[in-house]
């Protein structure tokens, strides 16, 4: 059931010729007038009305989605891998102090050393693989 009720075409017309009656042809236009006045203001007063409903509604739908994430958040351990990801990106972003430095100089050094020690590899393409296929056998003049 509506509470606004259906006017029609013929509806119009009896409120017209009583308003005509009522009213009077000489102050019907001022009538008129003023009635629309008030129900440009009423719509807009209700436009406001709704507009604040609607940004309440968004506003509380707005604090729901935050407590949801953040309850997301906390049930995944996402500020945990956060919390350790900025703990590996601070140490490794961290200067070495001068030992440390040295000590990895040294590592580097020997590990160059060991490389040249062991310089009997020939380089055919396919890395630090020695060659073991045989040398084929030459033939030899014992006779």
């Amino acid at each position: 059931m509506s509470l606004v009720p259906q006017l029609g075409f013929p509806e119009l017309m009896v409120l017209g010729v009583l308003a005509l009656l009522v009213i009077g042809p000489k102050d019907l236009p001022r009538f008129l007038h003023s009635a629309g006045q008030a129900f440009g203001k009423m719509r807009r007063m209700a436009d406001e009305f709704r507009a604040g409903l609607q940004q309440v509604a968004r506003e509380a739908e707005i604090d729901e989605m935050r407590k949801e994430i953040e309850s997301l958040k906390e049930a995944s351990g996402a500020k945990d891998v956060e919390d350790t990801f900025r703990d590996i990106q601070r140490e490794a972003n961290k200067p070495l102090s001068v030992a440390e430095q040295r000590d990895a100089d040294d590592d580097i050094d020997s590990a160059l050393d060991h490389h040249d020690d062991h310089g009997d590899y020939e380089c055919d393409g396919g890395g630090d693989e020695p060659d073991d296929t045989p040398e084929p056998e030459t033939k030899s003049s014992h006779g």
